[in-house]
């Protein structure tokens, strides 16, 4: 039978047939939950201090003695810094090199820092990095090398005297046991030249959910080189038994391996792992980084990118400005798509607002199932007639694909997996314009307006419109002016002038009225005369709500969809913004059917007078678990709380309940309070939040009384705002004739108008309390 399966594997990945559903894919390595966790990782930050640092040398000459070693400006807090600045949610730290000297005080050995003057020999760098690291929200991993030259064992933890090997297991087996138990929990553990002998079972008691990097527990795997660099495609599975169990590489990943083994790069910011003082000319370039980057997590890997601190114990300022420099290069490429989807399938298609040159796409597989694509193909509608055009085409995708292609002006651009074990299923297919400079070849481009954008009014009666854009052409000025007219006024008309920087970069601000839709025009200007213009038909000034939750938040409505009906409410996708009819775009989930967000808008409207946004994020069956900081789900909201700016939105309205009703009240409103609470830090304001009453399951059940009493908490305790009541949405207001737990266009339609009226109340109550602070009044409390 094996040899059945294994033939219909290779048949499937040399051929382009997608087989069926009960197939082979039951056969697939499939990774464990703490693997899976750890893949979404994707960089982290290894941390290098060590004798060495005090010998300018890569290998213990164990001629520095502890009481040498005193790191006096030692910070860890500035190490999380700069792991958080350059993108890494986890840090491997080398608590004890080759040498053998441990940076905590352990009772094994006197080659410690309890014996070294730093903090007069109480000091605990493993106890300081893990309390940073909890601050921050970063995980922790600790690197303890089984070689200790201080007492005479070689690679592997093999002693050089073969009667004191079991005198070093059991005094390796005590400082394993001191780094598990003392520091909360731990991702990952790094046993660097594997291991000769067996502490399975510490591992198994102290650090169940850590991932180990060789040894006989080994679930990780080392990519091969010490440059960052995997090899493609680079297979998550292996075979068990090719090679002995710790020693495998990505050399040895196979599509049809029986066990999930995913591949980590280790790699140095500079040409080696200890500081020293003569080599800071070797620090990588950004474009190497990302370079780095694009052939490791682009490939499907973790990248563990090493930072060294130097003798006074802070990384160097040069090290954490690239670090940073990064981190910041991969967010402008990869942090907002002009396009994504999701979904199960052989073929999926993103379609743009406007033909835009894009260079890059990401592709996620769904790895929970098994790694399934064995090829695919990229293409790109290109011309007036939108024809499909190659621009890539591989093998694996796995965890993750990043292609990089040649620059194209597409209008869409499509996934064809030609090859497959069993269905498809595509985690994220995003669309990138990310390389090179952002100035395009038209004399006059804008990021900002797009047509029917909502800009969040900072007062009852008016906002400022931002503008931002790049000339292609020489001009000693840019101006831009609003038009047209509203209920609360008309703008002022007068040209705004900017003066281009080098880059041909521009930025200017127009207060205007809330209202709209007005008319922005934007020109160029050379000698006093305008050489080229460009307008937006539909600019606004009012209300934007960011929407995150499950299902009857995003596009779940399967029995009929809604359009706009006043023609005033508009839908961004953390790219471009449109007319808010159904489906919404940029939901999490890729869902197609009905949502409220059309009713609301328009409800909002009619009470308010002013143009209304929406940015929806939500994923149908998700748990409060799913939305946690680091998760996907988590970075997908933020990433539009980001895109519309640090004051481009009035607040997030949160649908969620139904799938953790078996959780109790105090469970279910701690973990949404730490969601909340995480965002807002995220976001550096404290932005409200409006949690709905949900937990409808059916007409016999329609509602859980441990949920709601967590909602309610959160209200009761200042932590969020009340929301609307759904539950009490039930007969035909229910799809499936009133037996589903998602709306029939009727119910849409009063779920839209419920949020209307609770937000609408506490807005009123807002704009008023804002007015009369302004206006040195006593008004009513907003909170």
């Amino acid at each position: 039978m094996r040899s059945i399966i294994v033939w219909l594997l290779a048949l499937a990945w040399g051929g382009s047939a997608v087989l069926g559903a009960d197939g082979p894919e039951d056969a697939l390595a499939r990774p464990t939950p703490q693997q899976a966790a750890w893949q979404d990782l994707e960089v982290g930050m290894f941390i290098h201090m060590a004798p060495q640092t005090w010998q300018d040398s890569e290998s213990d000459t164990l001629a520095t003695a502890p009481g040498e070693i005193n790191p006096e400006r030692l910070d860890t807090d500035q190490w999380v810094r700069v792991a958080s600045s350059m993108g890494a949610r986890y840090i491997v730290f080398v608590a004890k090199h080759e040498g053998g000297f441990c940076w905590w005080p352990t009772t094994t050995t006197e080659f410690c820092v309890r014996n070294s003057p730093w903090r007069q020999g109480r000091g605990d760098v493993l106890a300081d990095l893990a309390a940073s690291c909890r601050k921050a929200g970063i995980k922790l991993g600790v690197y303890l090398s089984p070689q200790d030259r201080i007492h005479r064992v070689g690679v592997g933890g093999r002693a050089a005297d073969p009667a004191k090997q079991a005198e070093y297991e059991a005094l390796f087996r005590s400082q394993l046991t001191e780094v598990l138990t003392g520091y909360g929990e731990i991702v990952e553990v790094w046993f660097d030249g594997s291991l000769v002998f067996d502490v399975g079972d510490i591992l198994a008691a102290c650090a169940p959910n850590a991932v180990v990097f060789q040894g006989p527990q080994a679930s990780i795997r080392w990519v091969g080189n010490e440059d960052g660099v995997a090899p493609y495609p680079a297979w998550n599975a292996v075979m068990f038994g090719a090679k002995k169990w710790g020693d495998y590489t990505a050399e040895d990943g196979r599509p049809d391996g029986d066990r999930w083994l995913p591949n980590e790069c280790d790699a140095r910011i500079r040409d080696t792992w200890f500081w020293k003082t003569h080599n800071e000319h070797t620090l990588k370039s950004v474009e190497q980084l990302i370079d780095m980057h694009l052939q490791s997590v682009g490939r499907g890997a973790t990248l563990l990118l090493n930072n060294t601190p130097d003798r006074t114990g802070l990384i160097p300022d040069a090290d954490a400005r690239r670090s940073a420099e990064f981190g910041a290069e991969v967010a402008r490429r990869f942090g907002v798509a002009v396009a994504d989807t999701s979904g199960q399938g052989p073929e999926h298609s993103l379609t743009f607002s406007a033909p835009v040159t894009i260079d890059h796409a990401t592709i996620m597989e769904d790895v929970t199932k098994g790694e399934r694509v064995r090829s695919y193909v990229l293409e790109a509608a290109v011309g007036a007639t939108s024809e499909w055009k190659q621009v890539a085409a591989g093998s694996a995708i796995g965890h993750k694909r990043i292609e990089r292609f040649a620059p194209v002006t597409a209008s869409g651009l499509r996934l064809r997996v030609t090859g497959s074990v069993g269905q498809p299923l595509i985690r994220r297919f995003a669309a990138h314009r990310a390389a090179g400079s952002r100035r395009g070849p038209e004399p006059l481009s804008l990021e900002t307006p797009t047509d029917y954008q909502v800009f969040q009014r900072a007062t009852e009666r008016a906002g400022i419109v931002g503008v931002r854009g790049w000339t292609g052409v020489a001009c000693e000025a840019v101006e831009a002016r609003l038009t047209g007219s509203s209920e609360w006024g008309e703008p002022d008309a007068t040209w705004s002038r900017a003066t281009p920087a080098a880059d041909g970069s521009f930025a200017l601000r127009l207060s205007a009225p809330a209202g709209g839709w007005y008319l922005l025009e934007c020109r160029a200007v050379r000698a006093g005369a305008p050489i080229a213009n460009v307008r937006v038909n539909h600019v606004g000034v009012g209300e934007v709500f960011v929407g995150a939750g499950q299902s009857n938040s995003t596009n779940c409505g399967g029995e009929g969809k809604l359009s706009c009906r006043t023609g005033m409410v508009s839908t961004f996708d953390c790219h471009a913004w449109r007319i808010a009819d159904d489906p919404q775009p940029g939901v999490h989930d890729g869902s197609t059917g009905g949502s409220f967000w059309p009713a609301f808008g328009d409800a909002m409207h009619e009470r308010f007078k002013v143009p209304i946004g929406v940015a929806v994020t939500g994923h149908g069956g998700t748990s409060i678990n799913q939305w946690q900081r680091n998760g996907e789900l988590f970075e997908w909201m933020m990433a539009r709380v980001r895109a519309l700016g640090p004051l481009g939105f009035r607040a997030l309205l949160w649908h969620q309940g139904e799938s953790d009703v078996g959780m109790t009240g105090d469970q279910y409103a701690a973990g949404l309070e730490r969601i909340i609470l995480d965002s807002r830090e995220a976001a550096g304001r404290e932005f409200p939040w409006v949690v709905a009453r949900v937990s409808y399951h059916n007409p016999e059940k329609p509602s859980f009384d441990s949920t709601r009493a967590g909602q309610k908490a959160l209200w009761d305790r200042g932590i969020a705002l009340e929301g609307p009541d759904t539950d009490t949405l039930t007969g035909d207001h229910r799809d499936g004739g009133g037996r589903g737990i998602h709306f029939s266009p009727k119910g849409l339609d009063a779920h839209g108008r419920m949020w209307a009226d609770k937000v609408g109340v506490w807005l009123e109550v807002r704009l008023r309390a804002d007015a009369a602070a302004r206006d040195g009044r006593p008004g009513e409390e907003a909170k």
